[in-house]
């Protein structure tokens, strides 16, 4: 239970990848990258997988709504007009806010379910072991970047035929 309390902490509420807790899930405020720029982990593998996090949102949104307005009915005089004044912009930005945080938790929910996992065929053609990519090393047969010729006689030809 400490488990999912800590991963949801982690992933949910600062944003961070799950696997690694140190790569930021968003780019900017509404772009989700789709690897972890620390540990390069898949955060969605199928198409559609967006849906959970949306799922949540509604959820979370019409949830703070219904009981916002009930409490509010309640326990005060207002009008129905005052409550939708109040209550419709709030249905309206509240899920924008609240964007980032709903796919965070959904990420999460997939980690603790074993959907995201760390892909080792990613790295199998560079000899790039899990460790050497958890610490950005590069791998032994990697170019020094030192400016070199291109190894592949036609990698320097961009020709598209």
């Amino acid at each position: 239970m400490w488990r999912i309390l800590s991963t949801l902490w982690d992933t949910g509420c600062r944003l961070m990848c799950p696997v690694c807790e140190q790569g930021k899930l968003f780019s900017t405020m509404f772009k989700m990258n789709k690897t972890c720029p620390h540990c390069s982990v898949r955060f969605e593998r199928f198409q559609g997988e967006e849906l959970g996090g949306m799922t949540i949102s509604v959820v979370a949104t019409t949830t703070i709504f219904l009981v916002g307005y009930f409490v509010t009915e309640v326990n005060t005089g207002w009008s129905t007009w005052v409550h939708l004044a109040i209550w419709i912009p709030f249905a309206l930005i509240f899920p924008v806010l609240f964007y980032r945080y709903s796919r965070a938790l959904w990420i999460t929910f997939l980690y603790l379910s074993g959907s995201i996992y760390w892909d080792k065929e990613t790295y199998r053609d560079t000899n790039l072991t899990i460790v050497d990519a958890f610490f950005n090393r590069q791998p032994p047969d990697a170019p020094s970047g030192d400016g070199d010729a291109p190894d592949d006689e036609n990698e320097g030809d961009k020709t598209p035929f």
